[in-house]
């Protein structure tokens, strides 16, 4: 394992907790995961480490002693979405948000406020300097607390979905991303009109699934050529259900199967996501491109439910 003293030092004193246990590397463990032995804990890498410091301290704060055996996520990507309405958080409280989503062994952060200018209704424009100064800030420390920052632009009020210029300007704010180390990126088209808006989108495209999938395999194949370690995920227009509606239905098939779509479940703001619904849409061409908040096939996981009070006053006061 690489740095694992210095990544000790550095994650206690960013999130100020203590380490009070001895590590010992082990290829038999799983990624992520801690084998707690009482007076060592054994890891196969970064991630495993900083979760155990996170277990091993909440248990402390609670009077409780770190029960021994393999302690392990129960998913891969853990999150959460700046998508709202609303006031855009400052940088300080994504700052200060990030190191809170470590502690909570957290591993993904999206960055895509609806209401911030940049994110829905400036997206031809560049990127000013100053954005990506503070958002190289927030990749920086993303990697030094193993939480990967996302960055998504929300093209679909606007876009005319047959023009060149439309495309390339898309690219450039991502090529722009991947200069100051973003590699996972986002392509939002939810929120936006049902129906294709333009002439020559119409002369196009027999249908707006198709058109979105059309933009989407476009811009992951023009992304791919900026390294072999970037990623697009796409949150279609209709991002909830039971996956056989026509849109949703056509979209999947027609996407590159490298992109992976969101997904809320059967309602926007679902209570709850069954297991059954993983399996359906594992049964179905569509289904290789979902995840659910709660399981991964090739999916992106994500829940509309509000924040609780809890949750805000310990992440932004």
């Amino acid at each position: 394992m690489k740095n694992l003293d210095s990544f000790l030092k550095m994650y206690g004193e960013l999130t100020e907790q203590t380490i009070t246990v001895n590590f010992e590397e082990s290829d038999k463990v799983p990624s992520e995961a801690l084998d707690y032995l009482g007076e060592t804990i054994q890891v196969s890498d970064l991630s495993g480490a900083r979760n155990a410091i996170n277990l091993v301290n909440q248990h402390a704060r609670n009077g409780k002693e770190l029960s021994k055996g393999l302690h392990r996520p129960s998913f891969a990507i853990r999150g959460v979405i700046e998508g709202f309405y609303g006031t855009p958080w400052t940088h300080n409280q994504r700052k200060r948000g990030l190191i809170h989503f470590a502690k909570k062994n957290m591993n993904s952060f999206i960055f895509a406020p609806k209401d911030d200018p940049w994110q829905r209704f400036d997206w031809r424009t560049p990127f000013q300097a100053s954005f990506l100064k503070t958002t190289e800030e927030l990749v920086q420390l993303g990697r030094d607390l193993l939480v990967d920052v996302s960055v998504c632009v929300s093209p679909g009020l606007t876009i005319s979905y047959s023009s060149q210029e439309d495309l390339s300007a898309l690219l450039v704010r991502y090529t722009q991303l991947h200069q100051i180390g973003v590699r996972r990126f986002g392509l939002l088209l939810d929120d936006i009109p049902g129906d294709l808006q333009y002439p020559e989108d119409k002369k196009n495209f027999a249908t707006l699934a198709e058109a979105h999938a059309k933009l989407s395999n476009d811009v992951l194949s023009e992304i791919t050529k900026l390294g072999h370690d970037t990623s697009l995920f796409v949150c279609p227009l209709q991002y909830h259900g039971r996956g056989h509606e026509p849109y949703i239905s056509e979209l999947g098939k027609k996407l590159d199967p490298a992109i992976d779509l969101m997904w809320t479940g059967r309602q926007i703001c679902s209570e709850y996501l069954e297991v059954i619904d993983a399996k359906i849409f594992s049964l179905t061409p569509q289904s290789a491109h979902f995840t659910g908040i709660t399981f991964r096939l090739t999916m992106l996981p994500w829940c509309t439910n509000y924040i609780s009070a809890q949750f805000r006053k310990e992440m932004l006061n």
